[in-house]
């Protein structure tokens, strides 16, 4: 039986399968883009398995796919790249990997968290500006034990932060990834604060406060986006970041069309909100003179939260699950 992988795996899936031939493109050997859609319609006819991630796997490629068992998307959401409802209606189960970049966009997130609180950016800044040299705070030599005074301009007042154990974390969606970031701030002795649009029916952790929309956004230090956009409604727009105290900050991980960039650069520009982390956006790249390049306090980041090693590792290990799960049905009937 034969396997197409498409996606970025680890090469250990070969070792746990001995009996199944592998064979790679795209992605899966470095290929900068997808294969085009007749790509892989002309190859697919050959294969029973086919381990995808990004690429679009529609009605035409599935009804050449005559051996196909089987589809694994790499990734939480597949509908939008797979023609899930006619996969099934041809008999092709089709697997997900949901919460395989969960840890990984968790540590991106209190990364930023980390690094908002105690300006590390700005200090950077700072520093490489030369901007400090001469300056009336830094203490003469003879009374250094630390190198700042006490002038109301130095960096130990201006880049003070508040301390993690003093902080309050908003989780704007439960789901997979929104269940770990709320996991690691809880043991990192956060204050954290959870709003879901459905009931949460398993427990939270011991700390952790579900409340309501308005009372999250009004009250928390940080504003951290977990949700999906299967529906592409706006979930952050002007109404939402009014209700932010000026002195918070907002951390877009999900989906760049879950919030309205005009509202975001508005209150970032107005100082309504203190700053914006933002991992992803409406439009990928980002365009030159997009504006929200220019806008106040905002720090973008190409769509890398999940970028780890263990996401590849994690999402192989599902892929294997799932392999040896439907192959072990096959052998038993």
């Amino acid at each position: 039986m034969k396997v197409l992988v498409l996606a970025d795996i680890d090469r250990k899936i070969e070792k746990e399968f001995p009996e199944l031939e592998f064979t790679y493109m795209g992605y899966a050997v470095g290929q900068h883009i997808p294969l085009t859609h007749e790509e892989i319609k002309t190859a697919i006819p050959d294969y029973d398995f086919l381990i995808s991630e990004f690429d679009t796997i529609d009605k035409d490629i599935i009804d050449a796919a005559e051996k196909l068992k089987m589809i694994i998307c790499c990734r939480g959401g597949v509908h939008t790249v797979i023609d899930v409802p006619y996969a099934a209606k041809k008999g092709i189960i089709v697997h997900n990997t949901p919460a395989r970049n969960a840890s990984s966009v968790a540590e991106y997130v209190l990364g930023v968290v980390f690094n908002a609180d105690r300006n590390l950016t700005k200090a950077d800044e700072l520093v490489l500006s030369d901007t400090l040299q001469n300056e009336t705070f830094i203490l003469p030599d003879k009374y250094r034990d630390s190198l700042w005074g006490m002038d109301s301009r130095s960096p130990y007042h201006t880049l003070r932060g508040k301390g993690i154990h003093k902080l309050t974390l908003g989780v704007i969606g439960y789901g997979n990834v929104g269940k770990v970031v709320v996991k690691y701030a809880v043991v990192l002795g956060i204050h954290v604060l959870v709003y879901n649009h459905h009931p949460i029916l398993s427990p939270v952790p011991a700390g952790v406060e579900v409340v309501d929309r308005e009372y999250l956004l009004k009250n928390a230090d940080y504003v951290s986006l977990h949700c999906n956009n299967r529906t592409h409604e706006v979930v952050m727009g002007a109404e939402e970041f009014s209700k932010m105290r000026p002195d918070s900050y907002f951390i877009n991980t999900a989906r760049g069309d879950l919030v309205d960039e005009n509202a975001l650069i508005n209150a970032l520009d107005s100082g309504q909100i203190r700053g914006a982390a933002l991992d992803v956006t409406r439009h990928e790249p980002l365009p030159p003179n997009d504006p929200l390049i220019k806008a106040k306090n905002i720090f973008i980041t190409p769509h890398i939260a999940g970028a780890t090693d263990e996401v590849i590792e994690t999402g192989t290990d599902m892929a294997i699950y799932y392999l040896r799960e439907y192959l072990s049905d096959m052998w038993e009937e």
